[in-house]
């Protein structure tokens, strides 16, 4: 939100004052409202996933983005302190249990509820614009496209992808070979809602490895991850950064063990948000079953990490929470960077010391069986 003593975070907004360690919250935001709102602030049709929110301005008009079930989802934040979905691309898995297409009669209490339209459309790929911005859905506000051995169903295991600063989506699929594509903005209607159009996407690349997360820093460089419970022979998890046209700049392998320093896993993105100073954008790697937070430039540095480890000793706390958890790190309009963070209390932190961070330069050999 714009102003810098309120705080939105798993869809609450709450009322902050870091001098006093204290907030409220103030209103949910994530719930429903009607049958065809299916786009609500956290996880879209599936109800979760929302911990990569960002943040994007345009002509004076604020958003707020997120998603979930691989959804990427663009909603306008109001002057009121409201948001109202406007925006989505995702895709419908063909698969029988997938709840976007399981008829009433077959749905539990736990799932969500998606247009009856949306069964006859199993198996294709999708972009929504709010073209009457009522926040609800439409049928005739939908462009669909079949899913294909070289348009698989987009759709990640972790977040919606990308969004970047000028609101352009980067999309994967976790089937398939792992295609990755951007869906430019074509452009805004009168009441400012972005438009995006499947016949003008851009391929950027295929990294021929299914993805865990993919995200996108300012400059349209591309961001993917695939986590390190999934090694197995022949499979070399890492995090990874290509440039806007595809071509791999950096690779940074993945571990199980992230006990020693340096060591990275996860399965979302935090960010990226920009430090300042000689940090420039950093993000960082959420993990659902709680672990310590590392912290990397979008230039493939590792700078530290988050949350203590209770078994490596120390000081207490803040400790990481060894259990399912969702967590945010994310910038205030005054430049405070607050991790979220825990499960049934959702502590906010403000993390500071990033500016004492220092790049250098240094020579070193680098032999054939080390590379």
């Amino acid at each position: 939100p714009k102003r810098p003593h309120r705080a939105l975070s798993l869809g609450v907004l709450y009322e902050i004052d870091l001098g006093k360690e204290s907030y409220r919250p103030l209103a949910t935001m994530w719930r429903r409202q009607y049958m065809d709102q299916i786009y609500p602030l956290l996880g879209g049709i599936y109800a979760g996933w929302g911990h990569n929110l960002g943040f994007a301005e345009h002509a004076g008009q604020r958003y707020i983005t997120t998603g979930g079930g691989g959804i990427a989802i663009i909603g306008k934040w109001n002057q009121d302190e409201t948001w109202q979905a406007c925006a989505a691309v995702g895709g419908v898995f063909n698969r029988g249990d997938n709840e976007q297409i399981l008829p009433p009669e077959k749905r539990t209490w736990r799932m969500g509820l998606s247009p009856a339209f949306f069964r006859k459309h199993a198996g294709e790929n999708y972009v929504w614009t709010d073209l009457n911005d009522d926040g609800r859905v439409q049928e005739e506000e939908f462009q669909w496209e079949k899913q294909s051995d070289d348009f698989p169903c987009l759709g990640l295991n972790w977040g919606p992808g990308g969004v970047d600063a000028d609101l352009n989506v980067t999309l994967a699929s976790h089937q398939g070979k792992g295609h990755i594509w951007r869906f430019p903005v074509q452009g805004y209607t009168e009441t400012g809602i972005p438009r995006y159009d499947l016949g003008k996407r851009k391929l950027l690349l295929v990294p021929g490895e299914r993805l865990c997360a993919v995200g996108t820093d300012s400059k349209g460089n591309v961001l993917t991850h695939q986590r390190g419970e999934w090694v197995k022979p022949n499979f070399q998890p890492a995090l990874r950064g290509y440039s806007p046209d595809g071509k791999l700049l950096w690779r940074y392998p993945a571990h199980r063990d992230v006990r020693p320093m340096g060591n990275i896993n996860g399965e979302g993105f935090l960010g990226p948000i920009d430090a300042g100073g000689e940090l420039g954008e950093i993000f960082s790697l959420s993990q659902w079953h709680g672990g310590q937070l590392p912290l990397m430039t979008t230039d493939g540095l590792f700078v530290g990490r988050l949350l203590r480890d209770p078994s490596a000793g120390g000081e207490p706390g803040p400790d990481v929470y060894r259990g399912e958890t969702v967590q945010y790190l994310n910038q205030l309009d005054d430049g405070r960077i607050i991790l979220a963070h825990g499960k049934n209390a959702h502590h906010m932190m403000q993390v500071t010391g990033l500016n004492t961070v220092k790049r250098f330069q240094v020579e070193f050999e680098l032999t054939a069986e080390q590379a």
